[in-house]
């Protein structure tokens, strides 16, 4: 998502046929050596600073809840660990660099490339990408949320079988955003245009007051975002990277993007357009 309204990684521009060779010839070189996937490697970018995330404010976002989580001390709960969840996200998110946005987007479409050779990798990988999240911070996977590598069950194709929940943005959007899943905490955040009233039965914020309001909401990096347009209907997964005075800055992948400001897909003067936030729970019922 680069900002613009409706945007769903969907849109890239043409690739030229020596920039096509480029991208095969890389790829081959990845593969020969053993990478299984171009793209660096988390450490790479352990100096790094983040990409939108001034440094200093990065360091503040803890992740600790100013409020208990009731559903911590729930039987048989699953502990969430955030910070493995964003470290994974931020693997898998970052830009390649020194690539322009539509070879990555190319080598990724196409070949997997840059993405997790564990799971299967799809056009529209946006949801994908967030279950993938959720599993690193520790999440079991469920008969209604999974990704199987097992041709014997009657709902696969090929040799996967994959729930809609886990790879299609709407479906995941209902799924974890239901009480009765054990994963998200209080009510689902709805944050809208200046010229919206948001959405009954939500905790509703304006874009332009996301910054002041967000760690009293209880947003923390490892939330799950849904971007959604006209109808309210969910067309992008992304995953909470950071909270801090800067603002609300995510993470997402089809095309790779690591510590977005959450309100640069969010027109201000547009009522049809927002974010849905799930506050996911510091321990999943399972």
């Amino acid at each position: 998502m680069d900002g613009t309204r409706g945007e769903t990684c969907e849109r890239f521009r043409r690739p030229s046929i020596v920039g096509v060779f480029l991208c095969v010839a890389v790829l081959a070189v990845a593969v020969a050596f053993g990478k299984g996937a171009v793209g660096p490697d988390a450490e790479a970018y352990a100096d790094m600073q983040s990409d939108g995330v001034p440094a200093a404010s990065r360091q503040a976002d803890s992740g600790e809840d100013p409020a208990a989580d009731p559903a911590s001390d729930a039987a048989g709960a699953v502990p969430y660990d955030r910070d493995a969840a964003v470290d994974y996200a931020e693997r898998y998110a970052r830009p390649m660099a020194g690539w322009p946005s539509w070879t990555e987007l190319f080598l990724g479409r196409v070949f997997g490339a840059g993405r997790n050779p564990d799971y299967l990798s799809y056009g529209s990988n946006c949801a994908n990408f967030a279950s993938q999240v959720l599993v690193a911070g520790g999440l079991e996977q469920s008969e209604s949320w999974h990704a199987v590598k097992d041709a014997n069950r009657e709902d696969s194709d090929g040799d996967w079988s994959v729930s809609e929940s886990w790879r299609l943005a709407k479906s995941q959007y209902e799924y974890f955003s239901d009480p009765d899943n054990g994963c998200i905490s209080g009510k689902v955040v709805n944050v809208h245009g200046a010229d919206s009233d948001g959405e009954e039965g939500m905790e509703n914020i304006a874009v332009d007051d996301l910054a002041t309001q967000a760690a009293d909401r209880g947003i923390r990096k490892g939330d799950l975002v849904f971007f959604y347009g006209e109808g309210g209907t969910p067309h992008h997964s992304a995953v909470v990277s950071c909270v801090c005075d800067a603002g609300v800055f995510f993470a997402a992948n089809t095309t790779r993007r690591c510590d977005y400001p959450l309100g640069s897909g969010i027109a201000k003067d547009d009522a049809t357009c927002g974010a849905y936030i799930v506050r996911m729970s510091d321990a999943v019922a399972t």
